[in-house]
């Protein structure tokens, strides 16, 4: 049988025009002569990352303490690079727990002069538990997160601080780690181990600094010199022929897009952000993951010699100058010994259990991306005012007003794309033409919300036409209600879509093509959401309180990309 050559990108399906190559030295920041970026010693032996020692000794309870603070790493030999680390470690130490456990964190922030929070990326816990920017944790201080994992939220989660203005630097400077949810009874084999690939970027200078953020950065999100897996350039696992090996991949960058194969090594996708799917996709040979996003696979190691888990290409819409190069990046390197007896590997299930369909909604809602670029452009909303379909009623999102829907009739729901639109690099001015004067006005607008001050020169990324206000209530969905959520995207890059507090199952894709249906049905809690594309998914709070939504493109949140949500309760 053929294996199909298909990009699984989140939950649609289509190949992706691979974008123009820039050569393998890096990233060009538009500076000639600047120096060449350190390099980072690699293929040594892969490791797992630490875990995070459970603290008590009651049955269906976890207990533990994680400090957030200042440590260093050695990346480049014989030097020391000043990180943030949780409990000393850069990646954190990975928390392991089992569905229908009661979870509590003794969080300390040691980060000098700087509040924080936990973010426990794609769980559903109390809004309160949830490390919202409205509910800091200073430094010097400390709180209790304390929760419970549901029945059936098995999945790959992970945590993150999230404290307005200050997520992307904590995050990029090392603050993230791996949260398991494993079931009560796995259907995957244990012959096929369970290996996380937690990837983050780097940059450093020549000194081991880690430099500040530029305008270029906070445009289009940080992007390192170096990807890193669970803490390690390029590292070597070494198995047998024959072996099948379940990996969860993690993308815990701030801005990198990661198209990824291991070549002639056939993937089976058997799960996404919230968990496994129904059944098993095999036959994959490349798959998307987008900032914030995680895919488990299953992959066949069926003949001795080497396999890579590569980069591939991907156009995101880059603007400006210093284009990365994410093309042919080495991640992984499987070293794949001769058997002297084939390895026993037991067949996957055909199916891994089940979805149930969230139902119809009962509200839908509309959310349109703006980018505002002081001297340059305004795209989508980026006027202040949100650009409605035609015939739509006007949302009134302080007051949590919604305009509605009656079924999505006019669509063509067979149609599926095989081909995404062709790769075009986007061209802009240096930063050196902009209009600071502008800039210092365009920037206010952040701290008159009492917001942090704008670090980005002015650039704001908006969603309905307005910049996040951490006071301001943008819609009230209630618990237990099934909504239609529209993401409409008519700025120049793509936007990973992320929801606090719940997973949502995509129902479709549009775009000037037609309409895409997913492939499958899946948890999700972020959705990758390309130029001039809208996608729509069902959605539904099964607690109240506070929740966000925003682009996990860090600094795209930081600077206006992201919004409340007031869940209410009812009755």
């Amino acid at each position: 049988m053929k294996r199909r050559d298909f990009l699984l990108a989140g939950a649609a399906a289509w190949v992706v025009a691979p974008a123009v190559a820039h050569g393998h030295s890096g990233h060009d920041h538009g500076k000639a002569g600047m120096p060449a970026k350190p390099e980072l010693l690699e293929g040594n032996p892969f490791e797992d990352l630490s875990p995070l020692a459970n603290e008590s000794v009651a049955p269906g309870l976890f207990e533990a303490q994680l400090r957030a603070g200042p440590a260093t790493v050695r990346y480049l030999p014989g030097v020391e690079t000043p990180v943030l680390a949780y409990n000393d470690l850069c990646p954190g130490p990975m928390i392991e727990a089992t569905e229908g456990d009661r979870v509590r964190i003794d969080f300390r922030n040691g980060i000098p002069g700087q509040p924080s929070t936990i973010h426990w990326h794609g769980m559903q816990v109390p809004a309160d538990q949830d490390g919202n920017p409205q509910d800091i944790v200073a430094s010097g201080s400390g709180r209790f997160y304390e929760f419970t994992l549901p029945e059936g939220s098995a999945g790959s989660y992970w945590y993150h601080p999230h404290p307005h203005g200050l997520t992307a630097e904590q995050f990029y400077r090392g603050l993230n780690g791996v949260f398991l949810v494993k079931p009560k009874v796995d259907p995957i084999p244990a012959a096929y181990g369970d290996t996380v690939l937690f990837m983050t970027d780097l940059r450093l200078a020549a000194d081991g600094t880690m430099p500040p953020s530029t305008p270029a950065d906070m445009m289009n999100g940080r992007v390192g010199d170096h990807v890193l897996v669970n803490g390690q350039k390029n590292p070597l696992l070494v198995v047998s022929a024959g072996t099948r090996r379940r990996f969860r991949l993690y993308n815990a960058m701030n801005g990198r897009y990661l198209r990824l194969t291991f070549g002639d090594a056939a993937m089976t996708v058997i799960g996404t952000d919230g968990g496994l799917l129904e059944a098993p996709v095999p036959g994959v040979s490349e798959v998307l993951l987008v900032p914030g996003e995680r895919m488990e696979v299953v992959v066949a190691f069926d003949q001795p010699g080497t396999a890579t888990l590569r980069t591939l290409p991907y156009d995101r819409g880059w603007m400006g100058p210093g284009v990365p190069d994410d093309g042919d990046m080495a991640l992984l390197t499987v070293a794949v010994t001769a058997a002297t007896a084939p390895a026993e590997m037991p067949p996957l299930p055909a199916v891994l259990r089940s979805i149930p369909a969230l139902g119809a909604p009962v509200v839908t809602r509309r959310f349109e991306f703006g980018e505002v670029m002081p001297g340059h452009m305004h795209h989508g909303a980026g006027h202040g005012m949100a650009t409605m379909a035609a015939g739509a009623k006007p949302v009134d999102a302080a007051a949590g007003g919604a305009a509605t829907m009656t079924g999505m009739a006019g669509h063509d729901h067979g149609a599926m794309m095989a081909k995404s639109p062709a790769a075009e690099t986007k061209a802009m001015p240096a930063m050196g033409g902009h209009d600071h004067a502008a800039m210092t006005e365009a920037g206010k607008g952040m701290a008159a919300t009492g917001n942090p001050p704008d670090p980005g020169m002015g650039m704001a990324f908006q969603i309905n036409g307005k910049t996040f206000d951490m006071h301001r209530v943008d819609i009230r969905p209630k618990v237990g209600d099934v909504e239609l959520w529209e993401i409409v995207n008519p700025t120049d890059m793509d936007h990973p879509f992320h929801v606090h507090g719940t997973q949502f199952q995509i129902v479709e894709f549009e775009d000037a093509r037609g309409v895409r249906k997913p492939p499958y049905r899946a948890w999700k809690d972020v959705v990758n959401v390309r130029p001039g594309e809208t996608a729509r998914f069902l959605i539904r709070q099964d607690m109240p309180g506070l929740r966000l939504y925003h682009c996990h493109i860090l600094e795209h949140g930081q600077l206006g990309m992201m919004a409340n949500a007031e869940v209410v309760a009812v009755g």
